[in-house]
């Protein structure tokens, strides 16, 4: 299992749980460089390793 943590650019913030008979699909569109959300369809964007520190602090995910 995979979560995603997602802010779109109207400023939304949720997470997505992507269960393991979804992920290959995922990580596919995830290499196209695009992910869904709600319906959807987003740009994908990595963080850098500081970047990805921050955002797991921020919701508590990381402490």
């Amino acid at each position: 299992m995979v979560t995603l943590w997602v802010e779109t650019p109207d400023g939304y913030d949720t997470d997505a749980w992507i269960l393991p008979d979804d992920l290959h699909d995922e990580l596919s569109a995830w290499d196209r460089g695009e992910f869904q959300v709600l319906g959807e369809t987003y740009q994908l964007t990595w963080l850098d390793d500081a970047t990805t520190q921050s955002k797991r602090r921020a919701p508590g995910i990381d402490i």
